[in-house]
């Protein structure tokens, strides 16, 4: 009898396990796929106070044979959204400059938006974030070709990263 319960255990222990597992596979690997735009590795930092800005960053893979460009990103995590790029000047002073165009990505290639480089910022945050949250979002993009008015609007979101260090969980 001990025997018998403590096999019914373990396959009762794997299969919860195994569910989380999977479960936990569909979280970090969020890849949203339309059109050949691909959105991967979306993340933020964590912010502990409503009210202030934050900065997303994501991974955009372009698999077709148009170009496009990302030219909003939508949450009601944030008040706003909007593309930026983090300049050096030529004192070395670094700033922010509003990317109005939106961000191109080239028919073929990938564009990551980084720390330190082409970023959205998610400003007046509604609420504090804390590392381990999801924060929905849509990734609005338009074809290159202005002949091609439609745009595509990808549902993914940020996944909230702590604060320390200069890494994040690769999802």
């Amino acid at each position: 009898m001990h025997f018998k319960g403590a096999i019914v255990g373990f396959f009762v222990f794997s299969s919860v396990l195994s569910g989380l597992l999977l479960a936990g596979g569909r979280v970090m690997a969020h890849g949203v796929t339309e059109a050949g735009l691909t959105i991967t590795h979306a993340w933020t930092r964590s912010v502990p106070v409503a009210g202030l800005n934050g900065a997303g960053y994501v991974t955009i893979s372009n698999s077709s044979d148009q170009s496009y460009r990302l030219v909003a990103v939508e949450t009601e995590a944030a008040a706003q959204t909007s593309l930026h790029e983090s300049v050096m000047s030529d004192e070395g002073m670094m700033s922010m400059a509003a990317l109005p165009e939106g961000v191109s990505i080239p028919a073929g290639q990938t564009v990551a938006l980084a720390p330190g480089g082409i970023h959205i910022m998610l400003m007046k945050l509604v609420s504090p974030t804390t590392a381990g949250e999801q924060l929905p979002a849509t990734f609005i993009f338009e074809a290159a070709d202005a002949a091609k008015p439609d745009s595509i609007r990808l549902k993914s979101w940020f996944a909230v990263q702590p604060v320390s260090g200069e890494s994040h969980v690769h999802h």
